[in-house]
């Protein structure tokens, strides 16, 4: 068909029989960089209109596409999701914790054992990581991803907590009760023929066949070359639901464990029995036709739910069919096309194990609705779309947030591009980009809290003052710019100077090599207007990464002294920082006494945060730290 040219996704609207192209005016994308390999249909926001999941390989991004209900789709996955699988396969929509929402699965290429990992894996390094996030590819990583359907518009994406996100290199994906318990269990087809990413075949063999052909002249032919790259069949996987949002792989308990390269997969209930049946294709291999057994135990019941549509419709494809028992959901939606060359039957099979059903409400694609009740387990309903006569109008339960993002003109200063990656093998994650320090007390008596905003390298920070009513206003203060050489990665308001004001004291960091001159404390005192003057008196400094400042009297003199933690030793990730105990002299002036009073701080730690508090009842705050690769300590 010349509809199909160029690549691309296409939407092709029936028009009694005849196909129409009507991507460019739906807003579905054309690229050809958009190589979707898996399609999965669904009502992801509750509104009853069918929306698409687009399942891209390769660069390209995953589509979320949101149906407008006027006949055109909004992309929108960097708004519902926070991240997505890198090289997504196959895909399917369901709620795997009976909330009433669709949830997502989609399939990747990680494996699971350590060997495979190595054998076939090469992860992209974090350069190119960043690169196509700049490039507008969205924050992909190689894992399957299991996207948990919150009904705000937003995913919270579990994959790895929930013991899903390895499987190697996977294809289709099922969503169903496998063992009518009432909980949808996750089947995964997997296994590749020719293992192309085989990093051994990738370093060895390939660019042996490149020097044969450079020395020979002699092309060899493409399917010589795949036919020299390793075959490995490995078992497809069978996730049970743990019903607390966990799972566990059953493939060799349910006998689901043969080693195969398998694509896609269909289930049905195909001798009637009330559980669903499993029928896998393979590659260069026979398909898999797995009976379900379920129905012999005795506290797996189920329910089955025949519909009848109407016109050109007669499955009634698009229902949406849900069984209430307590404050669970059983939810199905009847979209037979699923994630990659899969598919289900016609007819709806619910396992409900032991439980209750109250009632059983069909809402039907014409939107009208009826509900049943009395319903009898291990029986089947035949239903007919003509007996509907209520139109359902879809509930909103999207809870109002606690929080409501305000305009205004705080704003922090932007990261410069140092990558710790590139100067540290040990670390693991980026510390120069930590984000800004952040100060807030009454700098000018007005009543108001004002706020101060550390710079990062290159910029200085900023001092705002509250004016009431959300309205900050930016203060001119020329000591504070005259220092945006450092980078402000800790901060703390308290009177320094015993003068009835506030002052502030600001920790230097980061971590990049630099002149140690780089990494100093400094002290502004406040004027008792809200202008501050950098103090001529020297705080002393450890030269490391300052993470926190923590003032407390604590010797009981009278005047405000201060704990500085630091978290790291710029460029050598994992070695221990110094700390500071700074004793005030009641004017300002600070002496690191650690050594004399509390030596053993040296030794906590890479420390991150750092609180006073008396927590054994002796009148005396304790000093309560936390750190990287640490436990909780007080001193």
């Amino acid at each position: 068909m010349d509809i199909l040219k160029g690549g691309g996704d296409k939407l092709l609207r029936n028009d009694n029989g005849k196909f129409v192209d009507v991507s460019e005016e739906s807003g579905i994308y054309g690229s050809l960089i958009g190589f979707g390999l898996g399609v999965t249909v669904g009502d992801v926001n509750g509104d009853l209109y069918p929306d698409i999941y687009i399942s891209n390989d390769f660069y390209e991004k995953d589509y979320l596409y949101i149906n407008n209900k006027n006949g055109t789709f909004t992309e929108q996955i960097e708004g519902w999701a926070a991240h997505i699988s890198q090289s997504s396969m196959g895909a399917d929509m369901a709620d795997v914790n009976n909330d009433g929402k669709a949830d997502i699965f989609v399939t990747d290429m990680l494996p699971e054992s350590d060997e495979r990992l190595k054998n076939t894996t090469n992860f992209e390094n974090y350069d190119l990581f960043l690169r196509k996030i700049n490039l507008d590819f969205f924050s992909q990583y190689m894992q399957n991803t299991l996207q948990i359907n919150n009904g705000n518009n937003q995913f919270m994406e579990i994959a790895n907590y929930a013991g899903v996100a390895k499987t190697d290199w996977s294809w289709g994906a099922l969503l169903f009760d496998m063992d009518n318990d009432g909980y949808k269990d996750i089947y995964v087809c997997n296994g590749i023929y020719h293992d192309l990413t085989n990093q051994d075949f990738v370093d060895f063999f390939a660019n042996e066949f490149m020097q044969k052909m450079v020395v020979t002249g002699k092309k060899e032919e493409i399917r010589t070359i795949i036919n020299k790259m390793p075959s490995t069949a490995i078992p497809n996987y069978a996730f049970k639901n743990n019903k607390n949002l966990s799972f566990t792989n059953e493939a060799a308990n349910w006998g689901l464990s043969t080693p195969s390269f398998s694509n896609g997969a269909a289930y049905g209930d195909l001798d009637n029995d009330g559980d669903l049946d499993l029928i896998v294709n393979n590659v260069n291999m026979e398909a898999f036709v797995f009976q379900n057994n379920s129905e012999k135990s005795k506290n797996n019941h189920f329910i089955k739910v025949k519909l009848k549509g109407e016109g050109q419709n007669k499955f009634s494809v698009g229902s949406v069919v849900e069984l209430f028992s307590g404050d669970e959901i059983i939810r199905q939606e009847l979209i037979p096309s699923r994630g990659f060359q899969s598919s289900i039957d016609y007819v709806m099979t619910f396992g409900i194990g032991t439980k209750k059903i109250d009632s059983i409400q069909v809402i039907w694609p014409n939107s009208k609705f009826q509900t049943i009740k009395k319903i009898t387990s291990n029986s089947t309903l035949n239903l007919n779309i003509a007996d509907a006569k209520l139109i359902y109008v879809p509930k909103s339960d999207k809870s109002k947030p606690f929080f409501k993002e305000k305009q205004n003109v705080l704003l922090a200063s932007k990261e410069n591009n140092f990558i710790d990656f590139d100067h540290e093998g040990l670390i693991s994650k980026e510390l120069s980009q930590e984000g800004p320090s952040l100060a807030i007390a009454d700098i000018n008596g007005d009543g108001n809290e004002d706020v101060f905003i550390g710079g990062a390298k290159g910029s200085s920070g900023k001092i705002y003052l509250n004016k009431g009513a959300d309205n900050f206003v930016i203060t001119k203060q020329s000591d504070l710019n005259l220092d945006a050489i450092f980078e402000d990665t800790a901060a703390s308001f308290f009177d320094a100077d015993n003068d009835g004001d506030i002052d502030l004291l600001v920790g230097s960091g980061g971590n990049e090599k630099s002149d140690q001159a780089n990494y100093r404390n400094r002290l502004y005192l406040n004027d008792g207007k809200g202008v501050f003057t950098k103090s001529k008196s020297n705080i002393p400094a450890t030269n490391t990464n300052v993470s926190v400042i923590a003032p407390y009297d604590f010797d009981n003199d009278g005047d405000v002294d201060v704990f500085i933690g630091s978290r790291s030793v710029p460029g050598v990730y994992g070695i221990n920082p110094k700390h500071l105990l700074l004793e005030n002299d009641g004017k300002g002036n600070f002496t690191n006494n650690i050594e004399k009073v509390a030596f053993k701080l040296n030794d906590l730690g890479m420390i991150t945060d750092a609180v006073w508090e008396d927590i054994d009842n002796d009148s005396k705050k304790d000093l309560i730290v936390v750190g990287d690769w640490m436990a909780p300590k007080n001193i």
